[in-house]
């Protein structure tokens, strides 16, 4: 599910700043960014993002906001050399044009802070602004989730009200298949003017009707949605993929009553 939470933390007299960005996947699929100033913290914010995200395609930037400390300084060598590779891949590319200061966007660490910040201490800001914003980010989540939650729910509220409606309709028409059995062998019987045994005819009238009787599917039906209401009510369970098999057998077993089916209004309800 989507979602976004963004933190702030002290360190030193500048502040780290976490940005999360998630959006919906089926596994969990972490891309990190952080300063080079910052990137002892790589693996304490991963392990932490894992810990708190199940799932989703997270994208967690890391920056630093000197907002109140000593102005940064020009990183003047990395710029020097960063412009003088440009100069030489446009005298070889295309001598006459023209480059433009804005490519100094692309220099990592364009600015030195002034700040030296010891390992431990990065860490601990880096984790405190990324718990924060993890509680921010699931917070959004957890309200698109309840949303879901709700929808889901209704659907299955319908799927057992159409359930009981082919269940019901089910009832009335096996009296109505045995009669038309019952009808039609008996109009075969009088062309070629040969008896049967009644117990044998009942018999076999009897599996005819039990072959198109949808009781266990209907049954199986009721299970997965008993199931799948009590997955989605439980709010310590992980629940996609359970939801995805449950949804699956009920698709399967509504096509079953559907191939058995010999009956237009229970059809109908099949179809919807």
């Amino acid at each position: 599910m989507t979602g976004f939470g963004q933190a702030l933390a002290p360190l030193g007299k500048s502040r780290i700043q976490v940005n999360l960005r998630a959006v919906n996947h089926r596994f969990l699929d972490l891309r990190v960014r952080l300063p080079r100033a910052l990137s002892v913290a790589q693996t304490s914010i991963e392990d932490l993002l894992k810990q708190r995200l199940v799932r989703g395609h997270i994208e967690a930037t890391v920056s630093i906001d000197s907002t109140g400390s000593a102005s940064p300084a020009l990183n003047k060598d990395a710029v020097r050399d960063f412009w003088e590779q440009m100069r030489e891949l446009r005298d070889e590319l295309d001598p006459n044009a023209t480059l433009s200061f804005e490519l100094l966007r692309l220099v990592p660490d364009l600015f030195n802070h002034e700040e030296q910040w010891e390992e431990k201490a990065i860490v601990a800001s880096i984790e405190q602004a990324t718990k924060d914003a993890c509680a921010e980010l699931e917070a959004m989540r957890n309200k698109e989730g309840a949303k879901l939650q709700e929808e889901l729910l209704s659907y299955f509220d319908l799927i057992q009200t159409l359930a009981k409606d082919i269940s019901d309709r089910r009832n009335s028409l096996v009296p109505q298949l045995r009669e038309r059995y019952l009808t039609r062998i008996n109009e075969l019987i009088s062309e070629t003017k040969h008896k049967l045994d009644e117990g044998r005819l009942e018999q076999e009238i009897a599996i005819l009707v039990q072959r198109g009787d949808i009781a266990e599917e209907l049954s199986r039906l009721s299970s997965h949605v008993v199931q799948g209401r009590a997955l989605l009510e439980d709010s310590t369970a992980s629940k996609g993929k359970k939801l995805d098999f449950l949804l699956q057998e009920m698709g399967r077993e509504v096509n079953t009553i559907g191939s058995k089916s010999q009956d237009a209004l229970m059809a109908q309800k099949v179809v919807d």
